[in-house]
């Protein structure tokens, strides 16, 4: 993720996650569309490359961060 992602308030922060967990939850990686993402989260094209490379890194971004939400909040 590019570091403007991480200035970003956070409520917005987490509608863009939120919209890409949906996403890659629902259509996979492959099928998956930064279109939809756009749309799901309410911001531009433009606004959403500003934030990463490509959709691999928001894949392996969101990814990584559900694994770490998830360990946060896993009973002992």
């Amino acid at each position: 993720m590019k570091p403007a992602f991480f200035n970003i308030p956070e409520a917005k922060r987490e509608l863009i996650i939120n919209a890409c967990i949906d996403e890659f939850a629902s259509h996979g990686y492959e099928k998956s569309s930064t279109d939809r993402i756009i749309k799901t989260a309410g911001i531009s094209k433009g606004g959403l490359y500003e934030y990463i490379a490509a959709k691999e890194e928001l894949f392996v971004y969101v990814t990584t961060h559900t694994v770490n939400y998830t360990d946060l909040y896993k009973a002992d």
